[in-house]
């Protein structure tokens, strides 16, 4: 009896990663995509600061999706 309370908090805590990583990826490809847009139709060339900024935000989204798809086995 006791082992299969631990199965079920081990399936628990796996479920709750693969929730937790399954959002993050996906928060990073909305960020990815909202900053490509922006980057996309940005008119003033000369605007580094929000380039910058954007492509900031484009990084981090890539990394939200890098670290955490390999939870989602």
């Amino acid at each position: 009896m006791p082992n299969d309370r631990e199965d079920l908090i081990e399936a628990v805590n796996n479920l709750r990663t693969t929730i937790i990583s399954g959002f993050i990826v996906i928060c990073g490809v909305l960020m990815m995509c909202t900053s490509l847009v922006c980057i996309i139709t940005t008119k003033n060339s000369l605007n580094f600061i929000d380039y910058g900024f954007t492509f900031f935000v484009f990084l981090v989204g890539f990394s939200f999706c890098c670290t955490n798809v390999k939870n989602l086995d």
